[in-house]
């Protein structure tokens, strides 16, 4: 568009030139030449000057329909970027949902592991305390036994004296 109103200046600037020109022109004719010389130095003036018109016009209108077809292409590239943009939007939209989706899951996951911890803290102090019973326990089977034993060693020597002293 620049390219465009450059070109038209230059082109109006020529039209005020070669219309100087032809003012010059038209003072010098009436002070020297004959009424036919210069009807017919108009004419050829306006014929050279209708040509120039023309080719501007002709200039002009290439220079706008090179114009309007880039302007063409680049609106179809402005779309196109749209689209992409708009695509792009909608994936951003969806990673959103998606990121959303996985922090819950996340703080779902949290909740329970820490329910979890508690869980297996619970269940490993019971156990602790099972343990503590199984072997108060044990330890009280191993003093019974050893206590049986015991009575059973001195009821075998109080039985082993008892039988000597019978038999003597």
């Amino acid at each position: 568009i620049a390219e465009d109103q450059e070109t038209i200046l230059n082109k109006e600037k020529s039209i005020l030139s070669l219309q100087s020109l032809v003012q010059e022109k038209n003072e010098l004719i009436n002070s020297e030449i004959s009424k036919q010389e210069m009807e017919k130095q108009f004419i050829k003036t306006i014929d050279e000057k209708n040509v120039e018109i023309s080719n501007i016009r002709n200039e002009l209108k290439l220079d706008v329909t090179k114009t309007e077809s880039k302007l063409s292409v680049l609106i179809d590239e402005l779309e196109e970027e749209k689209h992409i943009t708009i695509q792009r939007d909608c994936e951003i939209e969806e990673f959103k949902r998606k990121l959303e989706s996985q922090i819950e899951l996340t703080k779902t996951h949290k909740a329970l592991k820490m329910k979890c911890d508690e869980l297996m803290k619970e269940e490993s102090d019971k156990l602790l305390v099972i343990n503590e019973k199984e072997k108060a326990q044990e330890e009280n089977l191993i003093e019974l036994q050893s206590q049986l034993e015991d009575r059973d060693t001195l009821l075998k020597k109080s039985f082993h004296e008892n039988v000597q002293l019978q038999k003597e």
